[in-house]
């Protein structure tokens, strides 16, 4: 039988946290305009200031000397930007050593902090990517007005400079078809609801951010308080509609539940996006306790590794389309039976 009480946690929704900083420095032309040289200098500055950090130890990639699928790995963990991806000639990021932090140098403002943490972790993530803040602004004079508050390079940025963003996992809003009138909802409010992997990409897996719009005019602190309400109110009409499923649609979903692990354990190849969306089905079946032949399994963890690039990174084996999605049935099947 479902177990009603399991609706309420917070893990079977909430995926992470993402807190981004965009700053730029003073003297410097912004990064469209750097030539080669006057980009890896400033990156070497920046490289140099944050080796005298104490309390967190970076390493430093620059993003000519990684190859496509490395890239691609970073990307599809979040650590850096499809942007910074492309920025071959001067783009680089430090990243620390426990992987919560990345410092994008030279993307699309000279430097970007971003913190991520696992869970609605909000205030500890902006309190962590603020002290990596404010130990660069003490070596660096940050481009700054007095009325507008901190220059970006995209004016939507101008302000606090913060995008402070929630990963969630909503099958339940998504089957019962209310993603159009929550994206309504959420751009009266400011915000906005984007895809797994960012601005413009789509939900895969059911799999959205929730990240605020709104950087000038308003406090950082009312920032993370407001979209720490909304994210709340989601969870609560993620949780309706998953009590709603169970009361009025309990054999139907129940059956797409069942349905989707029968497939994704019992193939010879399968695809990122179809096996993302069994998947979520699974994770939702964890959550409504419809499903416990995968008790304890960590789904994230299971939804991050079969990406296309990140497949391959972790078995070390570069793969072209048909062996990654062999591989994938293999890995999966292995990882939801327990195989050994």
């Amino acid at each position: 039988m479902p177990n009603m009480e399991s609706l309420g946690k917070l893990e079977d929704i909430v995926i992470s946290t993402r807190i981004r900083l965009a700053r730029n420095i003073v003297g410097h032309k912004m990064p469209e305009y750097m030539n080669i040289k006057e980009a890896n200098d400033l990156s070497k500055e920046i490289v140099n200031i944050m080796k005298m950090s104490k309390d967190d130890e970076y390493e430093y990639y620059k993003i000519r000397d990684l190859d496509d699928l490395e890239k691609t790995c970073f990307v599809e963990e979040h650590l850096i930007s499809p942007k910074l991806y492309g920025s071959i000639l001067s783009g680089a990021f430090l990243l620390s050593k426990n992987r919560r932090t990345t410092i994008l140098l030279n993307e699309e403002d000279h430097l970007r902090i971003q913190t991520i943490y696992k869970g609605l972790n909000l205030k500890q993530a902006y309190a962590e990517a603020s002290k990596t803040d404010d130990f660069l602004e003490e070596q660096l004079e940050y481009s700054f007005h007095e009325k507008f508050g901190y220059i970006t390079s995209c004016p939507t940025n101008i302000g606090t400079g913060l995008r402070a963003s929630v990963m969630l996992h909503l099958p339940a809003i998504s089957i019962t078809n209310n993603i159009e009138e929550l994206v309504n909802i959420l751009r009266k409010l400011g915000l906005t609801l984007r895809g797994m992997y960012g601005e413009g990409t789509q939900s895969i897996g059911a799999i959205y951010q929730i990240s605020n719009q709104k950087t000038l005019g308003i406090r950082e602190e009312d920032i993370l308080d407001r979209l720490n309400k909304v994210i709340a109110q989601v969870i609560d009409r993620e949780n309706e509609m998953r009590a709603f499923l169970l009361n009025e649609r309990k054999i139907d979903i129940e059956d797409k539940i069942l349905r989707s692990y029968g497939l994704i354990t019992n193939n010879k190849k399968i695809g990122f996006n179809e096996a993302m969306n069994y998947l979520s089905d699974i994770k939702l079946g964890m959550g409504l306790g419809v499903i416990d032949q995968v008790d304890g399994l960590d789904i994230n963890k299971l939804m991050l590794e079969i990406q296309p690039a990140k497949i391959q990174c972790k078995l070390g084996v570069r793969m072209d389309k048909r062996a990654r999605e062999i591989a994938r049935s293999e890995y999966i099947i292995k990882t939801l039976t327990k195989e050994e």
